[in-house]
Parts: C-alpha cells; structure tokens; sequence
C-alpha cells in the first residue's frame, strides 16, 4: 500500500506544474502558437486532469479539478468560476463514463477527444455568455479548437510515459486493471 502523502501530494503538485508550463508556453511561444488567424491553446492541466482521473480516486480528482481551475481562473483569467466550472464538469463526467463503460485504449482516447471537445466549448460558452469574446462558432471550432485539438493531442502522447510513472510511484491504481474482463 502506498504512503498517502505520495497519493495525495504528488499528482497535485504534478498538476501544478502543468499548470505552470500551461503559462510558460502561451507567454515565451505565443508567437509560435499564433499562426494567421489561427491560434492555440495549451491545456496541460487538462491533459493532466484527464489522465488523472481514471487511475486516482474520484473524490481526490474532484478536488483537484476544483482547486486548479480556480488556480487557473485567479492567475489567468481574472474571471473566478470559468475554468473551475468546465475542469469540474468534465472531470465529473469522465468519471461516470469510467465507471459505465467497458474502458480500453480506444474509449479512453476517443473520449478524451470528446471531453476536450466539450471543454473547450464551455470555456467558448461561458466567455460568449459573459460577453468576454464575439467570435463566431465557425470560427471557434477551425481556428482555435482544431490547432488546439492536434497541438494538445502530440502533448497528450509526449506527457502519457511520464504521468503514468508518476502514478506508478505514487501507488494509484494500475490502468492495466481497468483492461482485465471479469
């Protein structure tokens, strides 16, 4: 059994630091990440978060969600409940496809994809809602969540090795027993 500290200290402060390079990377490569009338987004944290969440506890993941996404509202944005609301809502419902659904690369993935898709699109909604932007939902989807989508999936595939080392470490479920048949 792992010591409790490593469960609950070291994918918080995993997540934090990805929630750190989230910034780093939009301020020293902003001009990379913003071609033409495209632009892109790193979403660390969520990738991180999504991860997470089929191998830790979903009330520890739960908080988790809910204490990064006002880190990242406070620090960010400015605009306290954004990113909280939309981290927590995914979060939540990834966690009730985890436990209904006959998990496997696929599913995870294809859902991932999904959950990105949804996240975006409630950030994209609570900012339309709160009259922060008015940019159109064509215009959303083929410049910010298509680049958005590939950049962060190439980060998803470069992060998997190592946050599936540091929950091996920290003694978080295996994802290896959500793959066995009962």
């Amino acid at each position: 059994m792992a010591e409790k500290w490593k469960i609950r200290l070291l994918p918080f402060f995993s997540l934090f630091i990805l929630f750190l390079l989230d910034g780093i990377i939009s301020a020293y490569f902003g001009s990379q990440l913003s071609m033409g009338q495209a632009e892109i987004f790193p979403r660390l944290l969520f990738i991180g978060l999504y991860y997470f969440t089929f191998r830790l506890p979903v009330k520890h993941i739960m908080y988790l969600s809910l204490f990064l996404g006002f880190l990242m509202d406070s620090y960010y944005t400015g605009i306290l409940g954004i990113y909280m609301a939309s981290f927590t809502i995914v979060i939540y419902f990834t966690t009730l496809f985890k436990s209904r659904t006959d998990l496997n690369v696929l599913t995870i993935g294809y859902f991932g994809i999904f959950m990105y898709f949804v996240f975006e699109s409630l950030v994209y909604l609570f900012y339309s809602w709160i009259g922060y932007h008015s940019i159109g939902i064509g215009r959303f989807l083929l410049f910010y969540l298509s680049p958005s989508l590939l950049f962060n999936s190439v980060w998803y595939l470069l992060l998997y090795p190592v946050l599936n080392k540091i929950l091996d470490y920290c003694g978080a479920k295996p994802l290896e027993i959500l793959f066995t048949t009962e």
